[in-house]
């Protein structure tokens, strides 16, 4: 059975499976709007482990790029992540990304 699901209905599932916190407003806005684009299964926990919500400074130790000795700027961060997987820019300094 295939089941149409508004973003209010998203964000219950999120609650319902234990991970209301998981993202921010405004990643599970940009995760939605993304999903719908598609017929895709909703599925909290596969989503929690396929995408990560992070910020500038976040990304930069996580992965490394402090190492690097550049001074890295918002875009520079999400041109690198672009380059690698999937990402939304949230616009709040911090990204949604597909976890490579």
């Amino acid at each position: 059975m295939i089941m149409q699901v508004n973003f209010s209905r998203f964000c219950d599932e999120f609650q319902r499976a234990g991970r209301a916190d998981q993202f921010s407003y405004e990643a599970k806005k940009a995760l939605f709007e993304y999903l719908d684009e598609d017929d895709a299964e909703l599925d909290v926990i596969a989503l929690c482990c396929e995408y990560t919500e992070s910020t500038v400074d976040e990304v930069i130790s996580d992965y490394g790029l402090d190492d690097a000795d550049l001074d890295y700027e918002l875009d520079d961060v999400f041109g690198w992540l672009c380059d690698r997987t999937f990402a939304i820019d949230l616009g709040n300094g911090s990204f949604l990304f597909q976890r490579f």
